[in-house]
């Protein structure tokens, strides 16, 4: 009866130890702050424009996922626009001016932030060309804040828009 009962005891503090210890390893890996950049739904990370299309107004959600521990002030994330050989802003596209880089989270105001992009008709526009435009986010206050979600592929960490 001794064994039976030192046997439980036993087993129920190995899975005390090691639940603890998986319990440190989750917040460790959960407890990263990253920003992911996506379509207005969340979803997409690319998409296809009209040539044609004018005066088309584009939303993307850039997203801020962080716990409390991080974020009590302000934190401010920078993003790039790369643009291919066809494709030129202020030609083809501009960027609204509210929503330019640098984009600032403050936590009263929420975890997102939206880039708006207008798409106008170019009327010299080259389908041989490069016709690409990607909104890559590129950095933030938040020393170790991550660009994308984490993982070795840092999915959703820009989103390409390209004209057809």
């Amino acid at each position: 009866m001794m064994k039976k009962i030192l046997c439980i005891l036993s087993c129920a503090l190995g899975l005390l130890i090691s639940s603890n210890s998986c319990q440190d390893h989750l917040v460790v890996l959960f407890d990263t702050p990253f920003f992911a950049i996506t379509d207005i739904d969340g979803t997409l990370s690319e998409m296809d424009i009209n040539k044609d299309a004018n005066g088309l107004v584009s939303e993307l959600k850039v997203r801020f996922v962080v716990s409390n521990h991080y974020y009590q002030e302000p934190v401010t994330l920078n993003y790039d626009l790369i643009c291919g050989d066809g494709i030129t802003e202020g030609v083809d596209f501009a960027v609204q001016p509210s929503t330019a880089s640098p984009l600032t989270f403050n936590p009263a105001d929420g975890y997102e932030r939206i880039i708006r992009i207008v798409f106008y008709k170019n009327p010299a526009f080259d389908a041989s060309k490069d016709n690409t435009l990607r909104v890559r986010l590129s950095g933030s206050s938040l020393k170790n804040a991550i660009m994308g979600y984490p993982g070795p592929d840092h999915l959703k960490s820009e989103f390409i828009f390209t004209k057809k």
